[in-house]
Formats: structure tokens, C-alpha cells, sequence
């Protein structure tokens, strides 16, 4: 669903924004893409196909009340299937920021 390169953009969005005080950069990179990638395989099993083809085309899209929508039920399913771990707040961090682009790429004229 996501490609190498739109997986490495999410990271380093979320690594702008997510300090992990006791690792370096590269390595809460990498932590960050392990979370994605869990992330990423939960969405091509359960979004939508005609979703998933909005994330790469900035032409289609769905209003934004919608697209919020589709990411509140989005979160529920982080929350709920994919394991963060230790990670804890951080996790929780990651996932939002994820579901933030994923919305936002869902938008009309948006794209990952």
C-alpha cells in the first residue's frame, strides 16, 4: 500500500516531531519505520481499496469530514491490533502522527 519512500517520509515527519532522549536520530528513525510498517500492513488488509489508491493520486480525494472520519476509525485500530510495546506515549505519538498524514493524503489534492 505505502511504498519504501512514502514509509521513509512518514519517518522522518514523525522523527521532526517524536524525541526519543536516549537514542540517536537514526536509530528512533528505524524504531519509527518498525511501527510504521506494522501500521502500513494493518491498512492494506483493512482500508478500502479505493482509499488506498487516493494516498497516491492528489487528483481524487474525499471531503475533509470524511477523511476525519476515516482516520478516528483508523486510530481505534492502531489502538486496538497493532502492539506498541513500552512504547507507550510515544506509540501513541507515532500513531497519531501517522493517522494525520494518512488524512491528509486522503484529502483532495493531497498526497504522501
Amino acid at each position: 500500500m505505502l511504498s519504501p519512500t512514502q514509509i521513509n517520509q512518514i519517518a522522518d515527519k514523525i522523527n521532526s516531531k517524536v524525541d526519543l532522549p536516549l537514542l540517536g536520530e537514526n536509530q528512533e528513525k528505524q524504531l519509527f519505520m518498525t511501527v510504521i510498517n506494522q501500521i502500513a500492513n494493518l491498512l492494506s488488509t483493512t482500508m478500502p481499496k479505493q482509499y488506498q489508491a487516493m494516498l497516491n493520486d492528489p487528483k481524487q480525494g474525499i471531503e475533509t469530514n470524511e477523511a476525519n472520519k476515516i482516520g478516528n476509525e483508523l486510530m481505534q485500530q492502531i489502538t486496538s491490533k497493532v502492539n506498541m510495546g513500552m512504547l507507550g506515549s510515544v506509540g501513541k505519538s507515532i500513531a497519531t502522527s501517522f493517522v494525520e498524514t494518512i488524512v491528509a493524503g486522503l484529502q483532495k489534492g493531497g498526497k504522501i
